[in-house]
This record gives C-alpha cells, structure tokens and sequence, in this order.
C-alpha cells in the first residue's frame, strides 16, 4: 500500500480505493486469523511449537486480539508516513513508553502482560483513527 499511496499523491490522484481495499484486507484476514485462534487453539499451537506448549492454549486468544491491534495501527502508521505525516511516529512511541511501563508495573503472569499489550494497543488504535478523522 504505502508506495501505490504515495505515488498517487505525489500525481494528485486519488488513494482512498487502495486504504480501503488494504485496510478492508487486514481487518478480513485478521479476523480469519483470530476465529482460528478462538475455534482450534490447541492445534494452532501443536502445529507452531509443539505439545510442549500447549498450556498457552488460553493465551493465545488474547495474543491474538494484541496482533490484531497492533497491525491495524502499524497499518494506519504505514499510512500517514505515505502521506508524508511524519509527526505520526510520536504515536508508537509514546505507545511503546506506556506498554513498557505497563509491563513493568503488572508483570505477574503472562495474561497481565497481554492484557496491558491489549489496552496499550487498543489505545493506539483508537487515537489513530482518531487522528485520520479529526
């Protein structure tokens, strides 16, 4: 996506058809992904690493909502930098400071860990789209 955008805004053209189209493709796919995690986690798992870690099993589900977050924002990021926005990096940044300290702070299992990757995440994404709107 990001040299199809920025070529067609370097002509004046319009690049809304290939967001969309990209955007619409991550979303599907993401969803794919995660039915797969919700529906046969254990044979997602067996299939990866092996039987030795299969105890992740109830992780992997909420891993998976994180990738989620986390790759439509690298996505939206990826978007403003071909708009030649490139303020839009103090986003991740200040995201990555707070998981940092989220993890330093509720580190006690792993479920912790991806819960405050969770909501670090989601807020990214949140203030992303927001920004594209606004």
């Amino acid at each position: 996506m990001f040299p199809l955008v920025s070529a067609r805004l370097t002509k004046g053209q319009s690049y809304r058809k290939i967001f969309f189209a990209s955007f619409s493709a991550t979303i599907i796919i993401s969803i794919v992904v995660l039915l797969i995690f919700k529906l046969i986690p254990g044979i997602v798992i067996t299939s990866l690493y092996g039987t030795a870690y299969l105890q992740a099993v109830d992780l992997l589900l909420g891993f998976g909502i994180f990738m989620v977050f986390f790759t439509l924002s690298v996505f939206l990021i990826n978007f403003g930098l071909s708009l030649k926005k490139t303020k839009i990096v103090i986003f991740p940044l200040l995201a990555s400071m707070a998981q940092a300290i989220g993890i330093w702070l509720y580190h006690g299992d792993l479920k912790s860990v991806i819960l405050v990757s969770i909501v670090v995440s989601g807020v990214l994404l949140l203030s992303l789209l927001i920004y594209f709107v606004l």
